[in-house]
């Protein structure tokens, strides 16, 4: 048995398909799914969001999430970054008030090694993935 393939063939400078097929209307209904699908519009979201902090991990190659207040280094990532290192090395996390993001990095440091770059690709990640959570919770508040 073979099956019926129809395909839309668009003639030279027309908008139309040449075949009454219903090829316009199979492609709005493909259109109107994709744009009430959550998976699609959280996807969009996603690479949004992971393309705007990929830009600025390009832009800024120096930017080490260290910052200092009024000279003297201070940074929550300083802290994490080195409970992280020798929670890898098997000394334990030390006094973290939140290990969850040390504990994190120490998984990865475990295979990898520390760098900087592994620390920019997981924040690029988690902050992308963050973007796409607060998308599908407002979905849920607002019952759409």
């Amino acid at each position: 048995m073979v099956k019926r393939v129809t395909a839309c063939v668009f003639e030279m400078g027309s908008s139309r398909p040449s075949s009454s097929g219903g090829c316009d209307e199979r492609k709005r209904a493909l259109l109107w799914g994709l744009m009430e699908s959550s998976f699609a519009w959280a996807s969009i979201y996603f690479l949004l969001a992971i393309l705007v902090r990929i830009y600025f991990v390009i832009t800024h190659p120096s930017f080490d999430n260290i910052f200092s207040v009024r000279g003297v280094p201070y940074s929550d990532g300083q802290h994490w970054t080195t409970a992280a290192i020798e929670f890898a090395r098997g000394h334990g996390l030390g006094n973290v008030y939140r290990p969850g993001f040390s504990v994190l990095l120490a998984l990865f440091y475990v295979w990898t090694g520390w760098s900087f770059s592994l620390i920019s690709g997981l924040n690029v990640m988690i902050g992308a993935l963050s973007a796409v959570f607060i998308y599908l919770i407002g979905e849920a508040a607002l019952n759409r």
